[in-house]
Parts: structure tokens; sequence; C-alpha cells
């Protein structure tokens, strides 16, 4: 769980019980809220190119957020009212059975706070264990307490995704497919790093102003 996630009372007691009843199951993760209750995308199918375009920050998601296609990425904005088998769930929170993670091996040192979720539930899932999603407990989530620098979070981002590529996908002849995921997710990253600096800057220019004229109104009296 991140430092900046607070479980309910009823947590551990709901989540054992469902350890218990669904032997099969090796991790569940819980429904996810921001601090203003909005549900975070947490629940999400396996990573694809449809991925990187309907990402979970991504412009189309925020526009389209109740599409087909997002629905498709991520159960988590439909309106499940029980455990829902997904592909893997995020490690804001996520339970495993301990069992299941000896047989797996711990999370991927590989992989800085991005990707390193998924690449644990696909092993798990590998390993014939299922994961589930479990939207009737609910956990919040300040998204970003975890990390400080917005540039950094964003090269941490796509430099992880990239690494799962390389570890589950399909490099095609002469390694052509990861050139081409390469070349997708060093654009997108330039993209959000780009928009990120331009959002900063902005926001300094902001608080600039405001400061400049205080400081006048201050010193007309």
């Amino acid at each position: 769980m991140n430092p900046d996630a607070l479980v309910e009372q009823s947590f551990f007691r709901r989540v054992e019980a469902f350890f218990a009843e669904n032997p099969a199951v090796g991790v569940a993760g819980p429904r996810v809220l921001d601090a203003d209750g909005r549900v975070q995308l947490s629940a999400r199918r396996e990573l694809s190119i449809i991925s990187g375009l309907f990402g979970r920050t991504s412009l189309l998601t925020r526009l389209f957020p109740a599409s087909t296609l997002v629905k498709k990425q991520f159960p988590a904005v439909t309106e499940l009212t029980g455990p829902a088998a997904v592909d893997w769930v995020s490690g804001a929170c996520m339970v495993v059975r301990r069992h299941a993670l000896e047989e797996v091996g711990t999370l991927d040192e590989r992989f800085f706070m991005y990707f390193e979720d998924a690449d644990l539930c696909r092993r798990v899932r590998e390993a014939d264990w299922s994961v589930y999603y479990l939207p009737e407990i609910r956990v919040t989530h300040w998204a970003g307490g975890s990390t400080r620098s917005r540039p950094r979070a964003i090269w941490r981002l796509h430099k992880s995704a990239f690494l799962y590529h390389r570890k589950h996908g399909d490099h095609g002849p002469l390694n052509f497919y990861s050139i081409l995921v390469l070349l997708g997710l060093a654009g997108r990253a330039l993209a959000k790093l780009g928009l990120s600096l331009m959002r900063s800057g902005s926001a300094k220019a902001s608080v600039q102003d405001r400061n400049g004229s205080f400081w006048f109104r201050v010193r007309a009296k």
C-alpha cells in the first residue's frame, strides 16, 4: 500500500474473509477513491496499444470517460456491485496471498513506482491464480503524494512502461515492435513533459502576478 493511502476500519476483516472464501484468488484490490470521493481507475485490463491511447491520465480518457473502450480498459468505472476478475489492480493498495507470492516471487525491483503492480499481477495470473477487484471495499488514496516531482514521475512512468513491454511484450523481427513502442512512449513522454512544464510556468506566473498586486496595494496604503 502506498504511504498516501488510508484503509477503512473493516478492511482487513473483509479482505481476509474474501480470500478465505476464494482459494484460487492470488491478488485482490479494493475500490480506490480520491480524497474528494472520485473513483480512481485502479482495476485494469492487460496493457496494449489501446492502453497508450486510453491511459489512466490520457486526454482521451478524460474526454470520453463513459466510452466503451474506457470501460473495457478500466472495469473500475463500471457500476460493479460485487467482486470481478480483472487482469491487474493498482499497487496503491493491493493484497497478495502469501502462498501465491512465494510461488511467483516478490516485486521486480527493476520497476520503480510504476508497472511493478501490473508485472506482479501478470506473473500471478500466469501461475494460474486469479486477480480480483473488490468494489465494495474502499480505500482513500491521495494520488501523487508519493511523487513530488512531476517531470521525474513522467520519466519513470514511461521508462517502466517500456521495461514492461521488453519483459512481456512481442519484440518482433529485429526488435521492430520494440522500436515502435520506444518511439511511441518517447513521444508521449515528451508531450506530457512539455504540457507539465507549460502548466508549471503558467502557475508560477499567476502566483507572481498575485504577489505583485498584493505588494502594490500594501505600498499604496
